[in-house]
């Protein structure tokens, strides 16, 4: 008898992961474009959204992403968010308390959003990002509201 034959082998396409070549979807999407909350001093706060397949309009997941450029560290870092009642906020603790300075690795935190009001309602946030650069305390604040369509 020979010897077992070989499993086929199963290569993802170009962009395409290893379960969507399966015909099953990806357990999140990543089909929206990412979004720049903030950049000012040096630092900048990018999300990356995504949503699992049936869940709710208005209801979505984000990666935020938090660069330094500066030459210095930024320590105490802080990224807080306030939202309407309309909006259910869960914000998951930062990969860090602090960003390193550039070229350094980014501190992530998992914010997930619903939104009961999606769409007669958009999502809207104010945020605050407060650090410690060269010994100096940074707050600057902003609004968010140009979220991807979709969500």
């Amino acid at each position: 008898l020979g010897a077992p034959a070989a499993a086929p082998a199963v290569v993802p396409s170009a962009g395409g992961d290893l379960l969507s070549v399966m015909g099953t979807p990806s357990p999140a999407s990543s089909a929206f474009p990412p979004l720049t909350a903030f950049e000012g001093r040096g630092v900048s706060v990018e999300f990356q959204f995504s949503k699992l397949p049936g869940s709710a309009p208005g209801t979505f997941e984000i990666l935020a992403t938090y660069k330094n450029g500066n030459p210095a560290p930024c320590l105490n870092f802080t990224f807080e968010i306030a939202v309407p009642k309309y909006i259910k906020l869960q914000m998951h603790s930062a990969s860090s308390a602090s960003i390193e300075a550039a070229g350094g690795a980014p501190t992530t935190q998992k914010i997930e959003i619903q939104n009961g009001e999606a769409p007669a309602k958009p999502t809207l946030m104010k945020i605050r990002v407060t650090f410690i650069m060269n010994g100096q305390q940074v707050q600057e604040a902003g609004q968010v509201a140009n979220f991807p369509a979709g969500l």
